[in-house]
Protein backbone atom coordinates (compact mmCIF):
# COMPACT_ATOMS: atom_id res chain seq x y z
CA UNK A 1 0.00 0.00 0.00
CA UNK A 2 1.50 3.33 -1.04
CA UNK A 3 2.15 6.23 1.33
CA UNK A 4 -0.43 9.04 1.20
CA UNK A 5 1.18 12.44 1.58
CA UNK A 6 -0.21 15.53 3.32
CA UNK A 7 -0.81 17.40 0.08
CA UNK A 8 -3.59 15.00 -0.85
CA UNK A 9 -7.23 15.79 -0.12
CA UNK A 10 -8.69 15.26 3.34
CA UNK A 11 -10.80 12.37 2.11
CA UNK A 12 -7.76 10.61 0.68
CA UNK A 13 -5.88 11.02 3.94
CA UNK A 14 -8.70 9.38 5.92
CA UNK A 15 -9.04 6.36 3.65
CA UNK A 16 -6.69 4.12 1.70
CA UNK A 17 -7.13 1.36 -0.86
CA UNK A 18 -5.15 -1.83 -0.40
CA UNK A 19 -5.21 -5.57 -0.84
CA UNK A 20 -5.90 -7.69 2.24
CA UNK A 21 -3.52 -10.60 2.80
CA UNK A 22 -4.99 -13.70 1.21
CA UNK A 23 -7.53 -11.75 -0.87
CA UNK A 24 -7.45 -11.12 -4.60
CA UNK A 25 -9.34 -7.82 -4.69
CA UNK A 26 -8.76 -4.25 -3.47
CA UNK A 27 -10.57 -2.97 -0.38
CA UNK A 28 -11.15 0.44 1.19
CA UNK A 29 -9.53 0.82 4.62
CA UNK A 30 -9.92 3.53 7.24
CA UNK A 31 -6.50 4.89 8.22
CA UNK A 32 -5.58 4.48 11.89
CA UNK A 33 -1.78 4.43 12.33
CA UNK A 34 -1.14 8.15 12.03
CA UNK A 35 2.24 9.88 11.89
CA UNK A 36 2.09 13.68 12.08
CA UNK A 37 4.53 16.22 10.73
CA UNK A 38 6.23 17.86 13.72
CA UNK A 39 8.40 20.34 11.82
CA UNK A 40 5.96 23.23 12.36
CA UNK A 41 4.42 22.41 15.75
CA UNK A 42 5.48 19.45 17.84
CA UNK A 43 2.22 18.81 19.74
CA UNK A 44 -1.36 20.02 19.41
CA UNK A 45 -4.74 18.78 20.61
CA UNK A 46 -5.37 17.37 17.14
CA UNK A 47 -2.18 15.32 17.11
CA UNK A 48 -2.31 14.23 20.76
CA UNK A 49 -5.87 12.93 20.53
CA UNK A 50 -6.10 12.26 16.75
CA UNK A 51 -8.86 14.82 16.17
CA UNK A 52 -8.99 14.26 12.43
CA UNK A 53 -11.28 12.58 9.93
CA UNK A 54 -14.17 11.08 11.92
CA UNK A 55 -13.12 12.92 15.10
CA UNK A 56 -12.54 16.33 13.51
CA UNK A 57 -15.99 17.56 14.57
CA UNK A 58 -14.86 17.37 18.21
CA UNK A 59 -12.71 20.46 17.64
CA UNK A 60 -15.76 22.49 16.63
CA UNK A 61 -17.71 21.14 19.59
CA UNK A 62 -14.89 22.15 21.93
CA UNK A 63 -14.65 25.67 20.51
CA UNK A 64 -18.40 26.28 20.56
CA UNK A 65 -18.74 24.79 24.04
CA UNK A 66 -15.96 27.04 25.32
CA UNK A 67 -17.82 30.18 24.19
CA UNK A 68 -21.07 28.81 25.60
CA UNK A 69 -19.53 28.22 29.02
CA UNK A 70 -18.03 31.71 28.96
CA UNK A 71 -21.55 33.03 28.40
CA UNK A 72 -22.85 30.77 31.18
CA UNK A 73 -20.20 32.08 33.55
CA UNK A 74 -21.21 35.63 32.70
CA UNK A 75 -24.83 34.77 33.47
CA UNK A 76 -23.68 33.57 36.90
CA UNK A 77 -21.92 36.87 37.52
CA UNK A 78 -25.23 38.67 36.95
CA UNK A 79 -26.14 37.59 40.46
CA UNK A 80 -22.87 38.50 42.19
CA UNK A 81 -24.59 41.34 44.04
CA UNK A 82 -27.02 38.85 45.58
CA UNK A 83 -24.41 36.23 46.40
CA UNK A 84 -21.16 38.01 47.30
CA UNK A 85 -18.54 39.55 45.06
CA UNK A 86 -15.77 38.67 47.49
CA UNK A 87 -16.79 35.01 47.67
CA UNK A 88 -17.00 34.72 43.88
CA UNK A 89 -13.61 36.39 43.42
CA UNK A 90 -12.03 33.96 45.89
CA UNK A 91 -13.83 31.08 44.20
CA UNK A 92 -12.44 32.22 40.85
CA UNK A 93 -8.87 32.31 42.18
CA UNK A 94 -9.08 28.85 43.77
CA UNK A 95 -10.68 27.19 40.75
CA UNK A 96 -8.20 28.91 38.42
CA UNK A 97 -5.25 27.50 40.35
CA UNK A 98 -6.71 23.99 40.55
CA UNK A 99 -7.76 23.72 36.90
CA UNK A 100 -4.55 25.27 35.53
CA UNK A 101 -2.51 22.76 37.55
CA UNK A 102 -4.58 19.66 36.79
CA UNK A 103 -4.91 20.30 33.04
CA UNK A 104 -1.20 19.62 32.51
CA UNK A 105 -1.71 15.99 33.57
CA UNK A 106 -4.78 15.24 31.43
CA UNK A 107 -4.22 12.17 29.25
CA UNK A 108 -7.71 11.81 27.75
CA UNK A 109 -9.48 14.25 25.46
CA UNK A 110 -12.66 13.98 27.52
CA UNK A 111 -10.76 15.13 30.62
CA UNK A 112 -9.21 18.09 28.78
CA UNK A 113 -12.64 18.92 27.35
CA UNK A 114 -14.27 19.11 30.79
CA UNK A 115 -11.38 21.00 32.39
CA UNK A 116 -11.39 23.64 29.67
CA UNK A 117 -15.13 24.14 30.04
CA UNK A 118 -14.76 24.56 33.81
CA UNK A 119 -11.94 27.03 33.19
CA UNK A 120 -14.15 29.09 30.88
CA UNK A 121 -16.98 28.95 33.40
CA UNK A 122 -14.91 30.92 35.90
CA UNK A 123 -13.21 33.21 33.37
CA UNK A 124 -15.83 36.03 33.44
CA UNK A 125 -15.59 36.34 37.21
CA UNK A 126 -12.39 38.39 36.94
CA UNK A 127 -14.43 41.14 35.25
CA UNK A 128 -16.16 41.67 38.59
CA UNK A 129 -13.07 43.61 39.63
CA UNK A 130 -13.54 45.89 36.60
CA UNK A 131 -17.07 46.69 37.67
CA UNK A 132 -15.93 47.38 41.24
CA UNK A 133 -13.27 49.81 39.98
CA UNK A 134 -15.87 51.72 37.94
CA UNK A 135 -18.08 52.04 41.01
CA UNK A 136 -15.34 53.17 43.40
CA UNK A 137 -13.72 55.79 41.16
CA UNK A 138 -15.19 59.20 40.32
CA UNK A 139 -16.48 59.71 36.80
CA UNK A 140 -13.46 61.72 35.58
CA UNK A 141 -10.96 58.99 36.54
CA UNK A 142 -12.84 55.95 35.29
CA UNK A 143 -11.40 56.13 31.79
CA UNK A 144 -7.79 56.39 33.02
CA UNK A 145 -7.90 53.70 35.69
CA UNK A 146 -10.19 51.50 33.62
CA UNK A 147 -7.50 51.48 30.92
CA UNK A 148 -4.63 50.95 33.36
CA UNK A 149 -6.45 47.92 34.75
CA UNK A 150 -6.01 46.07 31.45
CA UNK A 151 -2.31 46.84 30.94
CA UNK A 152 -1.10 43.72 32.87
CA UNK A 153 -3.39 41.57 30.71
CA UNK A 154 -1.94 43.11 27.55
CA UNK A 155 1.60 42.52 28.81
CA UNK A 156 0.67 38.90 29.47
CA UNK A 157 -0.63 38.45 25.94
CA UNK A 158 2.49 40.13 24.59
CA UNK A 159 4.70 37.70 26.50
CA UNK A 160 2.77 34.76 25.04
CA UNK A 161 3.34 36.09 21.51
CA UNK A 162 7.05 36.60 22.20
CA UNK A 163 7.32 33.07 23.58
CA UNK A 164 5.59 31.67 20.49
CA UNK A 165 8.02 33.46 18.18
CA UNK A 166 11.00 32.40 20.29
CA UNK A 167 10.02 28.74 20.02
CA UNK A 168 9.46 29.05 16.27
CA UNK A 169 6.05 27.36 16.28
CA UNK A 170 3.98 30.15 14.74
CA UNK A 171 3.67 29.48 11.01
CA UNK A 172 0.93 30.22 8.47
CA UNK A 173 0.67 27.68 5.66
CA UNK A 174 -1.75 27.01 2.85
CA UNK A 175 -2.02 26.75 -0.93
CA UNK A 176 -3.13 30.38 -1.39
CA UNK A 177 -0.86 32.13 1.12
CA UNK A 178 1.41 34.78 -0.38
CA UNK A 179 5.18 34.69 0.23
CA UNK A 180 6.02 35.29 3.88
CA UNK A 181 6.64 38.94 4.74
CA UNK A 182 7.93 39.89 8.18
CA UNK A 183 6.93 43.53 7.71
CA UNK A 184 3.36 42.71 6.66
CA UNK A 185 2.90 40.24 9.53
CA UNK A 186 4.27 42.74 12.04
CA UNK A 187 2.02 45.57 10.84
CA UNK A 188 -1.11 43.41 10.66
CA UNK A 189 -0.43 41.80 14.04
CA UNK A 190 0.29 45.15 15.69
CA UNK A 191 -2.85 46.80 14.32
CA UNK A 192 -4.98 43.79 15.24
CA UNK A 193 -3.72 43.65 18.81
CA UNK A 194 -4.07 47.41 19.32
CA UNK A 195 -7.58 47.56 17.89
CA UNK A 196 -8.76 44.45 19.75
CA UNK A 197 -7.31 45.57 23.07
CA UNK A 198 -8.59 49.14 22.85
CA UNK A 199 -12.02 48.02 21.68
CA UNK A 200 -12.43 45.58 24.57
CA UNK A 201 -11.47 48.11 27.22
CA UNK A 202 -13.53 50.90 25.64
CA UNK A 203 -16.61 48.70 25.25
CA UNK A 204 -16.54 47.73 28.92
CA UNK A 205 -16.08 51.36 29.94
CA UNK A 206 -19.04 52.48 27.80
CA UNK A 207 -21.31 49.73 29.11
CA UNK A 208 -20.51 50.55 32.73
CA UNK A 209 -21.16 54.24 32.07
CA UNK A 210 -24.53 53.61 30.43
CA UNK A 211 -26.04 51.55 33.24
CA UNK A 212 -26.75 53.18 36.62
CA UNK A 213 -24.91 51.97 39.71
CA UNK A 214 -27.74 49.78 40.95
CA UNK A 215 -27.75 47.56 37.86
CA UNK A 216 -24.26 48.24 36.47
CA UNK A 217 -22.99 44.76 37.32
CA UNK A 218 -26.00 43.09 35.69
CA UNK A 219 -25.81 45.30 32.60
CA UNK A 220 -22.12 44.60 32.03
CA UNK A 221 -22.38 40.83 32.22
CA UNK A 222 -25.64 40.70 30.29
CA UNK A 223 -23.91 42.42 27.36
CA UNK A 224 -20.88 40.12 27.66
CA UNK A 225 -22.99 36.96 27.84
CA UNK A 226 -24.84 37.91 24.66
CA UNK A 227 -21.55 38.54 22.84
CA UNK A 228 -20.20 35.16 23.99
CA UNK A 229 -23.32 33.38 22.77
CA UNK A 230 -22.83 35.01 19.37
CA UNK A 231 -19.21 33.79 19.38
CA UNK A 232 -20.48 30.19 19.55
CA UNK A 233 -21.17 30.50 15.82
CA UNK A 234 -17.52 31.29 15.02
CA UNK A 235 -16.35 27.63 14.76
CA UNK A 236 -19.30 26.83 12.50
CA UNK A 237 -18.60 29.81 10.26
CA UNK A 238 -14.92 28.88 10.15
CA UNK A 239 -15.77 25.48 8.63
CA UNK A 240 -18.06 26.68 5.85
CA UNK A 241 -15.32 26.12 3.28
CA UNK A 242 -16.38 22.46 3.29
CA UNK A 243 -19.55 23.60 1.50
CA UNK A 244 -17.87 25.93 -1.00
CA UNK A 245 -14.27 27.12 -1.33
CA UNK A 246 -15.21 30.83 -1.37
CA UNK A 247 -16.79 30.59 2.10
CA UNK A 248 -14.79 31.20 5.32
CA UNK A 249 -12.69 28.34 6.54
Amino acid sequence: MGRIYANETVGEQCWAIGERIGASHMELFACSEWQFDQSVMRRTLSTDFTLICGRKHLIQWLASSVFFFVALGQVITLFTDRISRRKLLLFYVVVEIIISSVTQFGTYFEVIFVLRLLRMLTLPLNYVATCIIQELLPTRKRGLFGTLYWIPYMLGRLSVAIFAVATATTVVTGPTVRPFSHIACTVIGFLGKVLASSTAGLAILIVTEVYPTTIRNMGLFLAMSLSSLASCLAPVINSLDAIHYVLPG
